[in-house]
């Protein structure tokens, strides 16, 4: 597969994504947005705004490594997941309607409102944000499909000393956000 039709795929996911997400929610009143789970865990709309801080650091590392490139020549080269970035995705795609292994959040992806329970989440800013995200993410796929993925890798949240392929990346925030996605429709069942 070449790093453009791997690309494709990324793109094809994030219309799908972007669906689940107004199917789903958006005509929900802002209690059931804000309700949070009996068994605890985080409301829907808590959910959302993980998923939009997490995007946000990645979409800021994928704009600088586009920023910084002068090679971009590359959407024809043939692509091959990393082993991190495929054990990484792996880990946090669900399979099927369920999500395999509980993992716990870095302090700074925490929703606002769970840092300072005094916060509040505004619904619709929420969810333009994660539309402007997704639409941000759409623009930049195609500068990054010219890159050369092999060599490049980005930070990941995980810190400095975690690198990943670029493509691996791509791949992995979708699966982020499907996981929490997921999270969010379990809420309603």
């Amino acid at each position: 597969m070449t790093q453009k039709e791997f690309a494709d795929q990324q793109l094809a996911k994030i219309e799908e994504l972007r669906t689940r997400v107004q199917n789903s929610f958006y005509f929900l009143e802002a209690e059931e947005l804000n309700m949070r789970p009996a068994n605890g865990g985080w409301s829907i709309l808590q959910c959302i705004e993980h998923i939009n801080l997490t995007n946000h650091l990645y979409l800021r590392t994928f704009a600088q490594a586009v920023e910084r490139s002068t090679d971009f020549t590359h959407a024809d080269d043939q692509y091959k997941m990393g082993m991190w970035g495929k054990l990484m995705t792996k880990a946090m795609k669900p399979k099927g309607e369920r999500i395999k292994w509980k993992m716990k959040t870095f302090p700074s992806l925490q929703p606002l409102n769970v840092k300072d329970p005094k916060a509040r989440l505004v619904e619709h800013v929420v969810f333009e944000k994660f539309n402007e995200d997704m639409d941000a993410l759409v623009k930049l796929i195609p500068e990054i499909q010219k890159l050369p993925w092999k060599k490049t890798r980005i930070q990941t949240a995980l810190g400095k000393s975690v690198k990943i392929r670029i493509g691996d990346a791509v791949a992995f925030i979708l699966a982020h956000t499907e996981r929490h996605i997921l999270q969010a429709q379990k809420i309603l069942q």
